[in-house]
């Protein structure tokens, strides 16, 4: 018996010890494509030959123009229901009309940073792990290190610098968005008055705290960029990997935006209130 339960340790801390070490190998070898995409993203900007210029207008029109109905139909929804969520408990108090106050924190600070990053990561995110993880099958990316060019800078850098000028856009017009659904379902709804829900909610919209949904769109672009191009480089067999990479990439790349959002703002807390 005792044996039994010896050998059976034994298996677990081999699993563990084979999971710990596949985690660190890929958590290396993504910082280290993380740097060397950032320092192509920089520096390559001088080096025409390895850098499309032209190529970041059209991947901004794919991640950022395309991108923006579905963000902007969220966002209004997402306001409107923040009203009916927070509008019966505010009337329990006499606080009704601080409603607008609690739509415009909400927004700003979380919902439109996280519920962008969300809706970019399953709509550009995986569509980049796809097609970089088909162009790897393909020996497409092996031809372009053959002609010299590196396939970060060429393929990658372009997405990156696109990605983080159109999130941070979207962000804030989600923002925006969100109050206006807000805005419509309290006055036409709940019949709060126009002037009441201004009043209160230029009280409560701080420069501040747009700007700090907006750094949080930086840093989710750098992640869902890293993270989905990497899983597309890294594509090894056939269409089927192709798949499997693109479903691991959205659920990481979700994780790692949760994960980064809660850690951030509890940083920005801790530091800045």
């Amino acid at each position: 018996m005792a044996r039994e339960l010896a050998n059976k340790f034994d298996k677990i801390l081999r699993w563990l010890d084979k999971k710990s070490n596949y985690f660190l190998s890929h958590l290396a070898s993504i910082t280290f494509f993380g740097f060397e995409l950032i320092y192509w993203s920089t520096v390559g900007w001088f080096k025409k030959k390895s850098f499309p210029r032209r190529e970041i207008f059209r991947q901004m029109s794919t991640a950022g123009v395309d991108t923006l109905p579905m963000v902007a139909m969220v966002a209004l929804l997402v306001g409107v229901m923040l009203v009916l969520q927070t509008v019966y408990v505010l009337e329990r108090y006499g606080q009704r009309e601080f409603v607008s106050g609690v739509v415009s924190v909400s927004m700003t600070r979380e919902f439109g940073p996280l519920l962008t990053a969300i809706i970019f990561t399953g709509r550009v995110g995986a569509a980049y792990t796809a097609e970089l993880g088909t162009m790897k099958v393909s020996e497409e990316l092996l031809a372009l290190e053959t002609m010299a060019i590196n396939p970060i800078a060429y393929l990658i850098s372009p997405r990156l610098i696109a990605a983080v000028i159109a999130v941070p856009a979207l962000i804030i017009l989600a923002d925006y968005i969100g109050m206006f659904g807000g805005f419509l379902i309290a006055t036409q709804y709940f019949g709060i008055s126009q002037i009441g829900w201004d009043f209160v909610l230029k009280t409560f919209t701080k420069t501040r705290e747009i700007w700090f949904g907006v750094q949080k769109g930086v840093l989710f672009a750098i992640i869902i960029i890293t993270i989905s191009c990497y899983k597309g480089f890294t594509v090894e067999g056939g269409g089927e990997q192709v798949g499997r990479a693109t479903m691991q990439s959205v659920v990481i790349c979700l994780v790692a935006i949760i994960f980064s959002d809660t850690l951030y703002t509890l940083l920005y807390n801790i530091l800045f209130r």
